[in-house]
């Protein structure tokens, strides 16, 4: 075959987004080569969400000059070297003797295989509906590391949920939530804030444990966009105000905690990045119109 050397066993990766159809069909092309011709090949395969599958595109785009022109939500490399289409590999793959299943539904497996890997993560995944102008601006679903700051995560989950009301005299029984607060700072090339649930201005918030809690870990780095975490008033101050990154931001390694990050709605955190701001504000107020538990694949 002029594919591919034969000599010595061969290394199939698999890399791309956790519940796409395509990202799944490799890598039932790839794992048949495993089983059926395991004397020549071997399997490896990641998969990704869409903030880390994005990630994976752009630094293969700029390792390999023929991954540029590669859309698919999947890269196929053999022995290193990026394949030119999903395409191309499945040729590869019949004519070693593999045939794509007509009766094998790969909508249902790549659903099966999303919702497997949040029940088996131990992680919340919870989700905000953003609006402006009372126009849907879209979805964003967070991966909340629940096994790692349980305290943290359970604060925010609750806040999504509205099951707590407020303890402040001054807001006596005001239903502790997320929905129909503003998103008060965007912050240029830095963050995208949010979480003052009492009067929305930006110097308030309250938790479900009182006024504040304190600073549970900071186990999880500030190490690349789209990480979420709690904006704080210095050290122990957290409450419901949260902020979302849009790039590394290492500084906070040890000043912020980070609890959770960006699942889907990469395009999401691309808008509110991209809004016209006045002193941090948006021109345009957004608000976050509807909060909850993610439970879709």
């Amino acid at each position: 075959l002029k594919e591919i050397n034969m000599t010595g066993q061969q290394l199939v990766e698999v890399i791309g987004l956790r519940h796409d159809v395509l990202f799944h069909t490799a890598l039932h092309a790839a794992n048949f080569l495993a089983t059926e011709r395991k004397r020549d090949f071997r399997v490896s395969f990641e998969d990704l969400n869409e903030l880390d599958w994005s990630f994976a595109q752009n630094e293969h785009k700029q390792l390999q000059p023929c991954a540029s022109k590669y859309n698919e939500d999947v890269i196929v490399k053999l022995n290193g070297k990026v394949q030119d289409s999903l395409e191309s590999f499945l040729h590869l793959a019949q004519q070693l003797g593999y045939n794509v299943p007509e009766d094998e539904d790969f909508e249902k497996i790549s659903l099966e295989f999303e919702t497997a890997y949040r029940q088996r993560s131990g992680h919340d995944f919870v989700f905000f509906e953003f609006e402006q102008n009372s126009q849907s601006i879209g979805k964003i679903v967070i991966e909340l590391f629940s096994d790692k700051l349980p305290k943290t995560c359970a604060n925010f989950k609750e806040l999504c949920l509205g099951t707590h009301n407020s303890q402040n005299e001054n807001h006596h029984d005001k239903i502790l939530t997320y929905k129909n607060s503003p998103i008060h700072r965007i912050q240029k090339y830095g963050w995208v804030q949010g979480g003052d649930i009492l009067t929305g201005a930006g110097n308030g918030g309250e938790s479900i444990f009182g006024p504040s809690f304190e600073d549970e870990s900071f186990a999880i780095p500030h190490d690349k966009r789209g990480i979420v975490a709690m904006a704080n008033n210095g050290l122990h101050t957290n409450n419901s105000q949260f902020f979302i990154s849009f790039r590394a931001l290492e500084w906070m390694n040890t000043r912020y905690v980070a609890f959770g990050q960006i699942y889907r709605g990469t395009d999401i955190l691309d808008a509110l990045e991209a809004t016209e701001t006045f002193n941090q504000r948006p021109v345009a107020p957004i608000i976050i119109s509807d909060c909850g538990m993610f439970t879709d694949a």
